[in-house]
């Protein structure tokens, strides 16, 4: 049997008077839990929008469509994948997010699922990667340049708005937009940690 030195740094900064170490590590989770939840739904959303016909709503007020046949690979999760991934390879295939952005979302939807299942492993072992601020603002990025994307090539040209219209940077930014900035612009605001 190996012996493996087992070290304390995490567990250390965990109980530091003053340390505000723990405070981050459940703020920058839940953010990127909800980032990640945001763009699954974001995600779904549209591409159930675009490619079905609108049903109804369902007890919580969702809408609900009926996909095409053709189009339904990318709600179902089998053998192929999940389809997070599929939604998201959609996204990269059209252009609205490029490869590298793609596998870094789809790592974060892996993350996730750490980050959920696993928050007291992650904020108490020394193995495993701290969570930081910047992968919450590069997920949030990402999300804009998808939601600004899907402006332009999709709700424009189909004729949401009309090509006479100008549109400007503000008018990019939708009620959900607003919302996670909001969010990200309190947390900078009250967390120092956020503004290294």
């Amino acid at each position: 049997m190996v012996n493996q030195k087992y070290t304390t740094e995490k567990l250390t900064k965990l109980f530091t008077e003053n340390s505000n170490y723990l405070q981050n590590q459940l703020m920058f989770g839940g953010m990127q839990l909800m980032l990640i939840e945001f763009l699954k739904k974001w995600m779904k959303d549209q591409l159930e929008g675009f490619f079905g016909s609108f049903k109804g709503l369902d007890k919580n007020g969702e809408c609900l469509y009926l996909v095409e046949e053709k189009y339904s690979y990318l709600f179902k999760k089998n053998i192929d994948g999940h389809p997070f991934d599929k939604q998201l390879q959609w996204f990269v295939e059209n252009g609205a997010i490029n490869e590298d952005e793609g596998v870094y979302l789809s790592a974060m939807r892996h993350r996730r699922n750490e980050v959920g299942h696993e928050l007291i492993r992650l904020i108490t072992d020394d193995k495993r990667q701290e969570l930081i601020w910047e992968e919450c603002k590069a997920i949030a990025n990402l999300l804009f340049k998808m939601d600004n994307w899907w402006f332009r090539q999709i709700d424009v040209p189909t004729g949401l708005l009309s090509d006479h219209e100008e549109i400007t940077e503000e008018d990019l930014e939708n009620g959900s937009s607003v919302a996670i900035n909001i969010l990200l612009n309190f947390v900078e605001r009250v967390n120092p940690e956020t503004n290294k």
